[in-house]
């Protein structure tokens, strides 16, 4: 049952790869994983961790424009939806954790890294999907 979990959890970024294009984020961190000096999974988190980082900043970004792009009423849902989707960001984090440290005994933390990496991911497209549709109207 954990191998069919864990194969689920290694497909399911596949999956949303192919919504969109690779980012050059997705690249960078391929690309530092693939390293041998990087073969431990503490590197390999370090590589997801870094990757992370850069999604927020992306995610960000696009808030940033968005928020600035429109006016009145949409500002406050955007910021109101932002708030929310933190907060459930915040929670499946928690949950995460604990699934993987708990229920999946031993750790797993290169696979929790990369869901968290994967919901920080797909905030940012997202918001810069609306922000490029904004942008043609």
């Amino acid at each position: 049952m954990k191998q069919i979990l864990i194969l689920v959890v290694l497909i399911l970024p596949l999956i949303g790869y192919s919504q969109y294009s690779k980012d050059s984020i997705d690249i960078k961190c391929e690309q530092c994983m693939s390293l041998d000096s990087n073969s431990s999974t503490n590197s390999m988190v370090s590589c997801v961790g870094i990757a992370q980082e850069e999604w927020t900043i992306k995610m960000n970004k696009y808030y940033r424009l968005l928020s600035d792009s429109l006016s009145g009423e949409s500002v406050k849902l955007l910021y109101h939806t932002q708030e929310v989707w933190l907060n459930y960001k915040k929670a499946q984090i928690s949950y995460l954790i604990s699934f993987y440290h708990s229920d999946m005994i031993g750790g797993n933390h290169l696979e929790r890294s990369v869901e968290i990496k994967n919901l920080i991911r797909e905030r940012a497209l997202d918001l810069k999907i609306q922000y490029d549709n904004f942008k043609e109207e």
